[in-house]
């Protein structure tokens, strides 16, 4: 828009120019080579808008494509920016999990004496409760006798896995059914 305020500016000064000068020179032999230099002069002035929208278009192509591009590369950051937060995210719940089963084993090992032969994890993926442990199933074995109510001796089975089921729901606040415990002798 101020460009062709600018060009219009231009073509009034050209027209009140020749005026003046067609009023200035009255010798009517000059007055032809006069009207043909500004003839040319009017010619450049009517083309300018041209000529300018011409070596423009190179540049507009270019900042197109420009654009483009940066477009193309801010889609792409931030495509990489979630595929690192997930990989970030998973491998937060890998050592999670790797830090309960520890605890799970020392518990355990410490408490009752039993050595764990499997354990797997469940852990919620995904919204506001990410990483929060669901499920636990464990399979253990006695590595000895087992002292209960001061009684020493082999416990049954099920007497052993409501033990655990209760200390690993006291200690993880997990509901008991979601607690899968087997015992092997």
């Amino acid at each position: 828009m101020e460009y062709i305020k600018e060009w219009l500016n231009n073509l009034a000064m050209y027209m009140v120019l020749t005026m003046f000068i067609n009023i200035i020179i009255p010798n009517k032999a000059y007055k032809k080579y006069i009207n043909l230099i500004l003839g040319f002069v009017l010619i450049i002035i009517v083309l300018a808008p041209i000529n300018k929208l011409l070596n423009n278009s190179e540049g507009f192509l270019e900042s197109n494509i420009i654009k483009q591009k940066n477009q193309l590369d801010k889609e792409q950051l931030r495509i990489n920016k979630n595929q690192l937060e997930n990989q970030k995210q998973k491998s937060i719940i890998e050592i999670f999990k790797s830090n309960i089963k520890n605890q799970i084993e020392t518990i355990l090992s410490q408490n009752m004496d039993l050595k764990v032969l499997k354990l797997e994890l469940g852990m919620s993926e995904g919204g506001e409760d990410t990483g929060e442990l669901n499920t636990i199933k464990l399979t253990v074995s006695q590595n000895k006798n087992y002292v209960l109510n001061n009684n020493i001796g082999r416990v049954s089975k099920e007497i052993l896995e409501e033990k655990i089921k209760i200390l690993l729901k006291n200690f993880y606040c997990i509901e008991e059914n979601n607690i899968y415990v087997t015992v092997q002798v």
